[in-house]
């Protein structure tokens, strides 16, 4: 991958440990003006502030963000040492952990009431990742690397199996990743999961594209990483520099209810129409929030899933501020007894 370090240097799998980055680094030249130095660095040894490459075509860059109405706000500002921060979290799933590092505003933090000790709810849909992370450490926001490229907001790593090992030419070493992880197919102009590409396909590699080869089934686990990219969400991998998209780590504010909560009912034929309205405000994939909550991926809605939750014959539908979690209307979709 292309990074920047301050001292020389809304996506999916991973990369296994030793996988190289190319980095540019900002160095005095000999006339005393900056000149960017490339080297490479192995995944792992990635830091938060660190800064990549994120030189791509205008069509895979758009492909590789969401709309400005999808990506959260965080997103969109400048990273500042001034008001950022650093926080490590720890994921426990279905026997697996997941440990975390992410670069947030102090906004994020307050919003989310995120302390050492307690949780926040996390989102990594490339890692099947909807759970609450514990919070183990903040920190202050580390020295940002300077000059080109985008910054490095998330770090993340666990153990896994499922890996591939991807023959390129011209690379003496298999590219070690995991069957999730998406790369830039020339061939489709469209990120392609390691494990749908096929022998012959074209990566983009800088100003030129590279054939893979084939591709190997790795046995057992290995310690696997991936990064959060600010702004672009793609990153360069190997000293030939071939565009992948990374992981990005969504969170969703807990919702409170306030005086100015507007109360509101509709009435509807059958348990059946109230739930389908509550289905179609949230739309496809709901994030599950925690306490029998489904919320829509942007943040504006969540209803309860299950009937139980409520004693009377109505759907909990509720209408969100997607930043803060305040409850703007919380909505009682009534139906009849029995229906």
């Amino acid at each position: 991958m292309f990074i920047s370090r301050a001292a020389g240097w809304w996506v999916t799998g991973c990369l296994t440990l030793g996988v190289g980055l190319l980095l540019a680094s900002q160095m005095p030249g000999s006339n005393g003006d900056p000149t960017v130095e490339e080297r490479i660095v192995s995944i792992e040894d990635v830091r938060l502030g660190d800064r990549v490459d994120t030189d791509a075509s205008s069509v895979a860059k758009q492909q590789a963000i969401s709309t400005v109405d999808q990506r959260p706000y965080w997103d969109l500002q400048p990273v500042s040492a001034d008001d950022w921060k650093a926080v490590k979290l720890q994921v426990s799933k279905d026997g697996d952990v997941f440990d975390v590092q992410l670069l947030r505003p102090n906004r994020w933090f307050l919003e989310n009431e995120v302390v050492e000790g307690g949780q926040v709810h996390l989102e990594l849909p490339e890692q099947s990742i909807d759970d609450p992370a514990e919070v183990m450490q903040i920190g202050d926001c580390p020295t940002l690397a300077p000059g080109r490229g985008r910054i490095v907001t998330g770090l993340i790593s666990h153990v896994r199996g499922g890996i591939l090992n991807l023959h390129v030419e011209e690379l003496a070493k298999p590219i070690g990743v995991t069957s999730n992880h998406p790369f830039w197919s020339e061939d489709r102009q469209a990120f392609v999961t390691a494990g749908e590409l096929k022998p012959g396909e074209h990566l983009q590699s800088g100003d030129k594209t590279v054939t893979l080869r084939r591709v190997d089934a790795v046995p057992g686990e290995r310690r696997v990483y991936n990064l959060e990219v600010h702004g672009d969400h793609i990153y360069r991998v190997s000293c030939l520099g071939i565009l992948v998209h990374n992981a990005s780590a969504k969170t969703y504010p807990r919702d409170y209810q306030t005086k100015n909560t507007r109360q509101q009912s509709a009435n509807y034929n059958s348990e059946g129409e109230a739930r389908a309205l509550a289905r179609q405000k949230v739309g496809k994939n709901p994030v599950d929030v925690g306490d029998n909550k489904l919320r829509s991926q942007d943040g504006r809605w969540q209803y309860r899933a299950k009937p139980v939750d409520t004693n009377q014959n109505h759907v909990h539908l509720e209408k969100l501020d997607p930043v803060t979690g305040e409850v703007l209307e919380n909505w009682h979709l009534n139906y009849p007894e029995g229906s």
